[in-house]
Formats: C-alpha cells, structure tokens, sequence
C-alpha cells in the first residue's frame, strides 16, 4: 500500500491511498496536498475511513465532525453521529 501525508488546515495526517479513497473526494488526491478544511476534526473523518465507529463525547464537537462527514461524502457516518445527538 502506498502511504501517503496529506495537509488539512494545518494538519499533517499519514494514511494510504487505499483508506482515502473511501471518500468520493480523494479519489486523485496526491501526497502533499492541501485540503482546506478544518484539520481538528479530520482526525474522525480518517478513523471513520479506517472502519471506526467512534463518535466525539461532546455533542457540539460531533456536530461539526457531521458536518464534515457530509462535506467528504460519508453520509452513512455523519447519519449515526445525527441518530445518536438528536
């Protein structure tokens, strides 16, 4: 598998393409580049990609992570961490 560091808002995360590719939008997505969202809460969006089921403990924070699981196309994801804060 190829590894590959990715840069988002600041954040230098390391996974494999093979992980990334879960989301509709890295499907060309190259080492080094940018993607300008908030990298605090891309730490979900990976694990989540990895297979995790984990949700944030605190409600306001799952709400931003929904909201980033709907921008990567993960709807199933965003959709569990709806059922269990609403």
């Amino acid at each position: 598998m190829e590894k590959i560091v990715i840069d988002v808002g600041g954040y230098h995360y390391a996974t494999t393409k093979q992980t990334l590719k879960m989301s509709p939008l890295f499907k060309n997505v190259q080492d080094g580049d940018f993607i300008d969202r908030d990298g605090t809460f891309f730490y979900y969006i990976l694990n989540a990609m990895r297979g995790s089921t984990l949700f944030p403990s605190d409600a306001h924070i799952a709400e931003h992570v929904r909201e980033e699981a709907y921008f990567y196309g993960l709807t199933e994801y965003a959709q569990h961490i709806k059922r269990r804060y609403s």
